[in-house]
């Protein structure tokens, strides 16, 4: 089996990776902040009703609250599906990088439901697993913009 260097920037993806895990966990399980305690533990498994009754309230609520539910879940996984492909070849499909988006996201909201833990919501798992596919498609134009560069660079 032949052994392939890894490149700088390979090592520092992976430490950005472990990272954005490390405060992805503590957000999801630990920061009050964010609601998650045992006491105000709900769960939702009728998709998008999370997300109607938000909108539907946003006016009462705040549309902050709408945008940081919505927008908040999808934003949080965008790095799920720009960085796997970056450290891991195996995750170059992007089939691949949404199914490990979508299990994890599932995985969380699962620990989540055990633990009575913020909330369990079927929305949560859709919103994350569309983060990921926009992270894979940010890190896919990111490696095409790179690869022209190379070439232009080649040509002078």
């Amino acid at each position: 089996m032949r052994k392939t260097k890894k490149s700088k920037r390979h090592y520092i993806a992976v430490f950005i990776f472990v990272v954005y895990i490390v405060v992805l966990f503590y957000l999801l399980f630990f920061a009050e902040s964010m609601g998650r305690t045992n006491r105000h533990f709900s769960y939702n498994v009728k998709p998008f009703k999370e997300i109607k009754r938000f909108y539907e309230y946003r006016n009462k609520i705040g549309m902050e609250y709408f945008i940081l539910n919505v927008f908040g879940n999808i934003v949080a996984f965008v790095p799920f599906g720009f960085f796997l492909p970056e450290i891991n070849k195996k995750f170059s499909n992007v089939f691949v990088v949404v199914a490990a988006g979508l299990l994890f996201s599932l995985g969380v909201e699962l620990l989540q439901l055990h633990y009575h833990i913020g909330s369990f919501d079927v929305d949560d798992i859709f919103l994350n697993t569309s983060g990921t596919f926009a992270g894979y498609i940010i890190f896919k134009t990111y490696a095409i913009i790179r690869k022209i560069q190379r070439l232009l660079q080649r040509k002078d």
